[in-house]
């Protein structure tokens, strides 16, 4: 709303207010005037703002008035009643009344076209017309089109259109726009005047000669500002929507399948990628300064994530076709515990599923979009898949961690299975104790001029025996379990024993072997720096 033109100090006073004149641009008669305050038509105005709004900060209920609607018709719809649910609505229709609805329908129609037609609404009663275009939300272009909304003045959520309502009608208030409120009873309460009162106990402050070397100044409580409201868009604010609108625009609408992160453009908004590209075909897989979302850190590198489709070809190898979770690992690149991970996760997915459960899928999209995916199946990918990470790194042992000096004779080669025995008793070296040893065999035997055929015959022959093997030794643990185990036959219920022995519990008596660990010893699942999450995949 448009600021009245305040008089210079040289203009005659403005008359006595009467039904001819606005309250905003003269001083009511009911106002009194501190004498011991300077004289001065400015000065008078700004204290009957001030009254009115203190009026308004102990009075909030002004605004909840059902009149206020028709007002400002557009600006109630543009800002309130857009984000309104049908609810609120229909409670609100309640609270006015059926002629309070039609009432607010037909001022909201006329302003509409009244914007349209860019004339003024005008109020006709006791022999005056009074303009009030100045009020209205729209206002019509030179051609008498109405004029969209500016991206500044929309508001996005229903806290910031109330925000501006509220201002709205603070404005007009203050203003004396309100023909049907009583200003006289506000503008004359002198004990309303705070912000007069704490300006002069600061002016008295600051005149006061300090005893004690510093006195602490009170910070002045503005309620109404003096100065005009900027209008005008700072340089940095039209250098921002400058942007969004030009090279900003590529993120507005992100790539499919890739990320969209700052690096991957430059200062005019072009793909960098894109430059290196054949005509024809596809662009090229991002990498680079295409995964760094931050320009200026070129040390961060946003890594793959598995895509859902990959997660779902986990899961599905792992519990329909029965295979180990090494066997996956190996056959599409993912470390074994991340595969853990993920078959653990979606069986909680698949349970929710059965259950009936909402799924936060397009949240799940949404984050998938901006980040790095690792597809299943890749066609630019000459194997059956893409490995999404390495898979056989050497885990840190804790016995590896100390410097030992060793000596040892020149006339044998010291091997890495004898650096594990110096370490500890016990460890395995390195070649045995990477994830995936038999990767570690193959490589050897391709160095070896062993061909490819025969390399997978004894890969297979390999895990053909390890199952084997695996099989036995289950076996052979029912077995002895069984032997172990009585069982009495009984008329409703078998009788179970086994045999147990106290040393099973261990020294401390908290072996998880032991039988009884958990009664008559108090457990640690509270304890702080206990492990509590599983830390190897079975």
């Amino acid at each position: 709303m448009p600021e009245q033109s305040q008089p210079s100090s040289g203009e005659p006073p403005p008359p006595a207010p009467s039904q001819d004149h606005h309250a905003s641009d003269v001083v009511p008669q009911t106002t009194t005037i501190n004498p011991s305050s300077p004289p001065g038509e400015k000065k008078q105005r700004i204290r009957v703002k001030n009254r009115r709004k203190m009026y308004l900060d102990t009075h909030p209920s002004y605004f909840d008035s059902p009149d206020l609607e028709i007002v400002d018709p557009l600006l109630y719809d543009r800002c309130v009643r857009r984000f309104q649910s049908t609810a609120e609505r229909e409670a609100d229709g309640r609270a006015k009344g059926y002629s309070g609805v039609l009432e607010a329908d037909l001022y909201r129609s006329e302003a509409k076209l009244a914007a349209i037609s860019g004339r003024g609404m005008s109020d006709e009663g006791e022999g005056r017309v009074e303009q009030r275009q100045q009020d209205l939300a729209y206002v019509p272009g030179p051609d008498g089109q109405v004029l969209p909304e500016d991206e500044d003045e929309i508001p996005q959520t229903k806290e910031e259109g109330m925000e501006r309502w509220r201002e709205a009608m603070t404005l007009r208030f203050l203003k004396g726009r309100d023909d049907e409120f009583d200003y006289g009873e506000v503008d004359g309460r002198e004990e309303w005047d705070v912000i007069e009162r704490e300006d002069a106990e600061e002016h008295w402050f600051e005149e006061e000669e300090p005893e004690t070397g510093s006195i602490r100044v009170a910070q002045p409580l503005r309620s109404f500002s003096v100065s005009t409201k900027n209008q005008g868009r700072t340089n940095l604010r039209r250098k921002f929507y400058s942007w969004l609108n030009g090279p900003g625009a590529s993120f507005k609408e992100p790539m499919e399948g890739s990320a969209n992160y700052l690096g991957a453009y430059d200062n005019k908004g072009n793909l960098r990628r894109a430059m290196y590209a054949t005509p024809g075909e596809p662009l090229p897989p991002a990498g680079g300064s295409d995964l760094r979302p931050f320009p200026k850190n070129e040390s961060f590198i946003s890594q793959p994530v598995t895509s859902e489709a990959l997660r779902e070809v986990v899961w599905e190898k792992i519990m329909k076709n029965g295979l180990s979770v090494k066997e996956v690992s190996m056959e599409l690149g993912i470390e074994m515990s991340r595969v853990g991970a993920i078959v653990r996760l979606k069986e909680v997915e698949k349970a929710w599923q059965r259950q009936g459960k909402r799924l936060a899928k397009p949240y799940s999209r949404a984050v998938m979009e901006m980040l790095p995916q690792t597809p299943y199946p890749n066609k630019t990918w000459s194997g059956a898949s893409q490995p999404h990470e390495s898979i056989n790194d050497l885990p840190v042992h804790a016995a590896t961690q100390q410097q030992i000096f060793y000596p040892t004779s020149e006339s044998r080669q010291f091997t890495r299975v004898d650096a594990a025995r110096v370490f500890a008793d016990g460890l395995l070296p390195a070649d045995l104790r990477v994830p995936h040893p038999e990767l570690i065999e193959d490589d050897r035997l391709r160095i070896q001029g062993v061909g490819a055929k025969d390399i997978a015959a004894r890969a297979e022959a390999r895990s053909k025996a390890a199952y084997e093997k695996k099989a036995a030794a289950d076996e052979f643990k029912r077995a002895r379990e069984a032997a172990a185990l009585k069982v009495v036959p009984g008329v409703r219920w078998d009788f179970k024993f086994r045999e147990i022995s106290v040393d099973a519990a261990g020294a401390t008596g908290r072996g998880k072997n032991g039988t009884g660990w958990r009664y008559g010893v108090p457990l640690y699942d509270r304890r702080r720096g206990e492990v509590k999450i599983p830390t190897k995949v079975v």
